[in-house]
């Protein structure tokens, strides 16, 4: 997801992100996304949901004094500074009509994996990889591989793995590691073996228990061949099991 980080609400980068039950996609924001902030000009940073909380509340929405549609066109410097979005009506006015709703304010907290990216990417960079990147809306759907590529390719790799850490089913891309090919199979070869070994040891470990000669008793399993040495009795010679 890519949400905008410089919203009108009250969010603090780098920690949280708040929004309401009126903003467009917000059901598509989930606990373990991983997502990327910009304030429509830059990137900000990227990181990962880790908690969303949820109170109810009261929001003040814009509406065409004409048609009553919500969410008329972003205002401009032009006179009038709003025009409804509503094909059928396409009314201009510089004063819309404010009307006070009830909804859900929601919390995403992510500030455990983000990483400041302030300005890596600019807006041209960063729209080919926005579903949709011609809506005003403020969380919209990203092409995750494409972007990944783009922030790999300029060097973001430790900001990516912050965000694998916390995602561990995602897959980065890598270019800068060289390829290793690992050799795999098995091979055959002839080693030495000491004759009379297994007797030798459950000798030892008869006649002088199970005691380690530097950490004391112990179970017989771990008194295992070529790892302990077993604690002599009185008058008797130290002998090694293994």
């Amino acid at each position: 997801m890519t949400t905008d980080g410089g919203s009108r609400y009250d969010d603090q980068l780098g920690i949280e992100y708040l929004y309401d039950s009126k903003v467009q996609n917000h059901k598509r924001l989930q606990v373990g996304d991983p997502i990327a902030l910009w304030d429509g000009e830059r990137l900000l940073g990227i990181s990962v949901i880790e908690q969303i909380k949820e109170i109810p509340g009261t929001k003040t929405m814009q509406r065409c004094p004409r048609c009553g549609k919500t969410r008329p066109n972003p205002p401009s410097k032009a006179k009038p500074r709003f025009r409804c979005s509503n094909t059928a009506c396409r009314s201009e006015f510089d004063t819309p009509h404010l009307e006070k709703v009830d909804v859900t304010m929601y919390t995403a907290r992510y500030d455990a994996a983000w990483t400041a990216l302030d300005g890596l990417l600019d807006e041209g960079e960063i729209r080919p990889f926005i579903l949709k990147s011609g809506s005003f809306n403020s969380i919209r759907e990203i092409e995750w591989p494409a972007f990944q590529q783009a922030l790999a390719n300029k060097n973001a790799h430790r900001a990516l793995d912050r965000v694998l850490a916390r995602v561990p089913d995602l897959s980065w891309p890598t270019t800068t590691e060289p390829h290793i090919e690992l050799v795999h199979g098995f091979k055959h070869s002839i080693v030495r073996v000491r004759r009379g070994q297994r007797k030798f040891r459950e000798h030892i470990l008869a006649s002088q228990g199970s005691n380690c000669a530097f950490t004391g008793s112990a179970p017989r399993a771990f008194l295992k061949r070529d790892t302990c040495t077993a604690t002599p009795s009185s008058g008797s010679t130290s002998s090694t099991v293994g």
